[in-house]
């Protein structure tokens, strides 16, 4: 827990489960920490202290004025006692419960979820948010934009793994972005049920895919293949670069090439996944 093997094979050994190790340490830690208090729960208490000793201060010196004017001791307790109660504002957590609900349907118009209604006021107070970065202010995203080449940087434009950005000056880098999309293993998966472009597999990867298929290299490997077809089978291109066409034959004899070399490299890679050695049982990859 806590680590990835994104290769090769290892062996591990477990000396700690649960609250023993590093995240049972800061699991204790935070539950042992004392829950604060929100900024409105502080204020609300210490206006009841407030609201509570005049009460009492007022209900003393009221009790204190009629006894000495004859009035039953009786008569003079119940009206100091009922001005005590009278001060306290019996509607005020009413009123504070609706107030933070008004809060709590403003941000639901704004897609945030909140679970209780004293965070809505807390949110409201906070000057400092400390929040884990990938997946929540960014998307856990990779994407290419720059790319050196032929000797100088060529910027390539877009975001996330929708290839539909552009690069500037196509032609020098299309041969290294068409190596690095043969060299990878990661796939694009186009969108459904209205999802945005991902990945399968590295996201690494996944940028160098996205950089490759951008429709200016596309674009640009369509018209070479162009340039070259028109070089070898226009005459007067034939006859400027000195080429020839080539026959049937020679095309049956290249695409029988180009399927034993797929051949021999699917099986290399499969005899190579074999060779992985086995995780025992009991033992951790």
């Amino acid at each position: 827990m806590g680590t990835d093997v994104v290769a090769g094979s290892a062996k591990a050994v477990v000396f700690a489960t649960g609250t023993a190790t590093e995240f049972g340490k800061i699991f204790r830690l935070t539950a042992a920490a004392p829950r604060q208090r929100t900024p409105l729960q502080r204020q609300v208490a210490l206006m009841a202290r407030r609201v509570a000793g005049t009460a009492l201060a007022i209900g003393a010196l009221l009790f204190l004025v009629r006894l000495p004017t004859g009035q039953p001791f009786v008569e003079t307790f119940v009206f100091a006692l009922g001005v005590m109660v009278a001060l306290v504002p019996e509607g005020l957590p009413a009123t504070m419960s609706v107030s933070l609900e008004i809060g709590v349907r403003r941000m639901a118009r704004r897609h945030a979820l909140v679970k209780q209604l004293l965070a809505v006021e807390a949110l409201g107070s906070t000057t400092v948010v400390c929040t884990d970065k990938t997946g929540t202010l960014t998307r856990a995203e990779m994407t290419v934009v720059r790319v050196w080449a032929g000797g100088a940087e060529h910027a390539v434009t877009g975001v996330g793994y929708a290839p539909d950005g552009e690069v500037a000056d196509p032609e020098p880098v299309r041969g290294l972005l068409r190596a690095a999309a043969l060299c990878c293993n990661a796939r694009l998966v186009l969108p459904s049920n209205g999802a945005s472009w991902r990945v399968l597999g590295d996201t690494t990867e996944g940028a160098l895919l996205v950089a490759a298929a951008n429709p200016w290299l596309l674009a640009a490997g369509c018209f070479g293949i162009a340039v070259m077809a028109g070089i070898s089978y226009l005459p007067p291109l034939q006859a400027l670069f000195n080429t020839a066409p080539l026959n049937l034959d020679d095309w049956a004899v290249l695409a029988g090439l180009g399927v034993l070399l797929l051949v021999a490299e699917e099986l290399r890679k499969a005899w190579l996944r074999r060779r992985r050695p086995t995780v025992p049982k009991g033992e951790t990859r």
